[in-house]
């Protein structure tokens, strides 16, 4: 165990390498709270089991019609729909509150929307096992045919039903909450704008322009500093823009008005008049859209596969912090998912003492006690094995390119320790670099409990404390 620093993948965290951040996808996804982003409170769905035992609560001989409801889209009218569903085999539909036979023929009512609903059984409510296997049967049908919702119509009281986690306000969805959708390494889980980074590598203006007090003829702009004025057609496709919107070159770039830089920057507004004289003295002109400088960097960035050219590319390019997920590297849904008002990302940037102190003060219900009681220990666990390293000022979520090698040493000596091996000869190189004096004792008791666990040690080291010990 070396004091080496960990890989550079930028996906990798303290988090990750350590296996916390794994068992915190399991937490998330087993006791996580659905909340709607847009602010209308928590998403609620049931189960089966809690659909149908709501039925049965009501009294016996209760009329009870379950009802499959059914979306109508742009394409799909409500004509079409009724027709599909009396092709389907079905005897009742549910219109607008009203019931009509498929054996008949009516006249569908005008209106601007329409809540249409399959009557897929009607029964009479008794408590004995024909009935609920009835009632279990029919849910769980209908259920499977709409993707997870159910009505029923209970003494002409209409209730409606959903296996899926959608808010009824803003109909935001969340789709199978599983340890999946927390991984940013991942397409399911992974913000979509920046794919899992948390960032994206966008040209930037001030690279572009290192030195805003030279002119656009004196090379202000560094992509173009070597062929400003000349016949090269990349220069000439981009002038258009300066000649169209007349853009003094001769005065400092930062004395250009915003509208001007963002025109340079950005490209034109509008269809401009472009016109190129190549080499052999041929004219070319057409009206068209020309990009800025920034857009065009970034398109020959994005569809070079020369790695020298995207090398030459990069250095006008800066990591901003992805705006759909605020760096949070998680798609919407996932960060949706909460425990005690905390999404997964903002756990993961406690400090190991506050994720402690977070976990030990989290209030569950007991059924959320039963499912996360084995989770939070391995959780505890192993914060507890980087506290007694110390390591308690890191952060689960702090990039493990930015450890140092003592650090990142530490924390394969407590990835280790949860690991629970035996039987293992560890070779350890001075584990008390950059280490204070007063955590040593903590590192001593560690490195003992390896030990202690059937494993055997050899440290080199120069601390008197360890070499005693």
């Amino acid at each position: 165990v070396d004091q080496k620093s960990t890989n550079n993948n930028p996906r990798s965290t303290v988090g990750t390498i350590t296996e916390i951040y794994d068992y915190l996808r399991v937490l998330f996804a087993r006791i996580g709270i659905p909340t709607c982003p847009n602010g209308h409170g928590v998403i609620n769905s049931q189960t089966p089991k809690q659909i149908i035992d709501f039925v049965l609560k009501n009294e016996p001989k209760t009329k009870i019609q379950i009802l499959a409801p059914i979306s109508l889209s742009v394409n799909f009218n409500i004509t079409q729909a009724v027709e599909k569903i009396r092709n389907e085999g079905y005897l009742r539909i549910r219109i607008n509150n009203e019931i009509y036979s498929l054996d008949e023929n009516f006249v569908i009512p005008k209106a601007n929307d329409y809540q249409l609903e399959i009557v897929i059984d009607r029964l009479v409510l008794n408590h004995d096992y024909q009935t609920k296997t009835r009632l279990n049967d029919a849910t769980e049908f209908t259920l499977k045919y709409t993707g997870g919702d159910v009505n029923f119509l209970i003494n002409d009281q209409h209730f409606e039903f959903t296996q899926n986690d959608i808010c009824k306000v803003c109909n935001f969805k969340i789709k199978d909450i599983e340890p999946g959708l927390f991984s940013f390494n991942s397409p399911y889980g992974a913000c979509e704008h920046c794919k899992g980074l948390g960032y994206n590598h966008r040209p930037d203006e001030r690279k572009m322009v290192p030195d805003p007090d030279l002119s656009i003829d004196e090379g202000a702009i560094d992509f173009f500093k070597n062929i400003v004025n000349s016949q090269n057609t990349d220069w000439q496709r981009y002038y258009s823009i300066i000649k169209h919107y007349e853009i003094d070159t001769t005065i400092a770039f930062k004395e250009l008005s915003r509208k001007e830089q963002d025109l340079l920057f950005y490209g034109s507004t509008e269809p401009i008049e472009i016109n190129i004289t190549s080499i052999n003295n041929r004219k070319y002109s057409s009206v068209d859209y020309v990009e800025g400088v920034l857009d065009l960097v970034l398109r020959r960035y994005e569809e070079t596969n020369s790695q020298s050219a995207r090398e030459y590319y990069n250095k006008y390019m800066s990591e901003i912090t992805c705006k759909k997920c605020n760096g949070k590297k998680l798609s919407k849904q996932a960060l949706s998912i909460l425990i005690d008002g905390i999404d997964i990302i903002e756990f993961t940037k406690f400090n190991i003492n506050e994720a402690i102190n977070f976990l030990l003060n989290l209030k569950l219900t007991n059924e959320q006690q039963q499912i996360a009681n084995s989770i939070v220990k391995e959780i505890l666990d192993r914060l507890g094995f980087l506290k007694n390293v110390g390591l308690e000022y890191l952060n689960l979520s702090r990039a493990s390119s930015t450890l140092s090698g003592g650090e990142a040493q530490r924390i394969r000596l407590a990835t280790q320790i949860g690991s629970k091996l035996t039987g293992i000869l560890y070779v350890l190189d001075e584990p008390s670099i950059g280490l204070h004096q007063k955590d040593n004792d903590k590192l001593i008791k560690t490195l003992q409990d390896m030990r202690d666990l059937g494993n055997t040690l050899i440290v080199v080291e120069h601390d008197e404390d360890t070499m005693l010990a």
